[in-house]
């Protein structure tokens, strides 16, 4: 998992807090499933400065961090995963006890992003892959461009950048009625009022 850059790896989540006793991570990512995590048994924790979890809170899930904003990465193997709340429990090898896990807690999980790259298929894509996309609602009127997105335990949600302050969007899958990776446009049925309620 070694890289020269952050521009190879992607946020995918960050470590809640310690768990147990023995030295067990409880570990949040931003989609409810995380499908590359069956094909991984190591991940990178970062620790980064201040203005770094500042753009990160501002903008809810960025796709990677900016080299400069690292203060300290290492690389942890694992081999035991189990579901937790809204997220799961690991075991990393290298952490012995509670107190080894508690100085985890609020590190940035990031993975290679080639274990994110898929083909076009427009049934199965990863968030990344439609960071820039236009949203149209059903009018075919422009709502925004997808900046970032984050789950709230409900719904994924799609955050929209535009002229005017930011929207949410619930990624549905009801409501998508299609996405065109060639011409970079999410087209989607949205409620009336669905913007209203976030004045």
């Amino acid at each position: 998992m070694e890289s020269n850059s952050e521009q190879d790896f992607y946020i995918v989540g960050w470590v809640s807090d310690a768990h147990g006793i023995r030295g067990e991570s409880y570990v949040r990512f931003y989609t409810k499933n995380p499908d590359w995590l069956g094909e991984v048994n190591e991940l990178s924790l970062v620790k980064i400065t201040q203005a770094g979890k500042e753009r990160l809170k501002k903008r809810r899930k960025a796709e990677h961090l900016m080299d400069a904003e690292v203060i300290e990465k290492q690389t942890l193997s694992f081999s035991k995963v189990k579901p937790h709340k809204q997220g799961v429990i690991i075991k990393f090898n290298q952490v012995k006890d509670r107190n080894q896990a508690e100085d985890l807690k609020g590190l940035i999980v990031q993975i290679p992003k080639e274990l994110l790259m898929t083909g076009s298929d427009e049934e199965e894509f990863y968030y990344h892959k439609i960071m820039g996309f236009t949203l149209y609602d059903q009018n075919k009127k422009v709502c925004g461009t997808v900046s970032s997105h984050y789950n709230n335990s409900a719904h994924d949600i799609l955050v929209l950048e535009n002229d005017h302050p930011s929207k949410e969007v619930p990624f549905i899958n009801e409501w998508i009625k299609n996405i065109d990776f060639d011409k970079k446009e999410i087209h989607m049925e949205l409620p009336d009022g669905l913007f209203d309620l976030k004045a």
